[in-house]
């Protein structure tokens, strides 16, 4: 049976569009799955709809079938995923997302019962529109963080969400995209202090850190994948991004060991 399935998926996988998703919905419902598929051609995206009748928004067609939990789940995993089950946030907290790719995260505060300040970089300008779409009331910026103000190659791989400044294997395409420190970019005086930076760069967090030592005085908690991902040799950031943070009077809280993301805190 998983045989036929994945021969079957495979044949499904050469249709676009709402082809692909007609195909995919009679996979779903013969597996039970909590959600529905279909393509929103006035903005070329594709529109998962779960039983609760709430909705996400992929630029991607594979990236939209590689979960298949409620809706619930898919955001609470991403949570403990980060650590991040272990802030307490409350009104009017300032979240700053570095790498929201669709905005999976944003979708995570709509849901609770206070309001925070969602404000969220993805330099990939399909991911940035479905960002858009998933977080229509929050500030979402299509710009790349570095350490000074640039422009990078930027190689696409929408596919796993794993599109990264570095080189990596079977990457889709090369765009040049622009770059800039976070702490140029923040503006302090709207913003006194920030609960949460949560940064998944694939591989380029260690510069993302360099370009934010102007802000890390405001900032409570940051939240970092240091994964191995960083370009074709796939290293890990681990060691760079915890001797920075160490050494601006930031301390390690915990860790997912799974994910290999870290949650620290400033000490003051």
């Amino acid at each position: 049976m998983k045989t036929i399935l994945k021969l079957l998926i495979i044949f499904i996988d050469k249709f676009e569009h709402s082809n692909y998703c007609k195909l995919r919905n009679i996979i779903s419902f013969l597996l039970k799955r909590e959600y529905k598929l279909s393509f929103v051609k006035s903005n070329n995206m594709y529109k998962k709809t779960y039983k609760n009748k709430k909705h996400v928004y992929y630029s991607d067609k594979k990236r939209a079938v590689r979960i298949h939990s409620s809706y619930n789940e898919m955001i609470n995993k991403l949570i403990y995923s980060y650590c991040l089950e272990n802030i307490d946030f409350k009104d009017n907290d300032v979240i700053i997302d570095c790498g929201a790719n669709i905005g999976e995260l944003g979708l995570f505060f709509s849901e609770q019962n206070f309001s925070v300040n969602y404000i969220g970089l993805e330099p990939s300008i399909k991911e940035f529109s479905a960002c858009k779409l998933n977080n229509p009331h929050s500030e979402i910026l299509n710009l790349g963080l570095w350490n000074k103000k640039s422009k990078l190659n930027f190689y696409i791989k929408s596919e796993t969400a794993d599109s990264s400044v570095f080189e990596i294997d079977d990457y889709k395409e090369i765009v040049t995209i622009k770059v800039d420190r976070l702490d140029k970019i923040i503006n302090k005086e709207k913003y006194k202090s920030i609960k949460l930076l949560k940064i998944d760069a694939e591989g380029a967090e260690p510069e993302i850190l360099e370009g934010t030592k102007n802000l890390l005085g405001i900032i409570e908690y940051i939240s970092v994948d240091v994964g191995p991902e960083r370009g074709i040799d796939q290293k890990s950031t681990d060691s760079e991004v915890t001797t920075f943070l160490t050494k601006n009077n930031f301390k390690l809280i915990t860790e997912n060991t799974n994910r290999k993301s870290k949650l620290f805190q400033n000490k003051h």
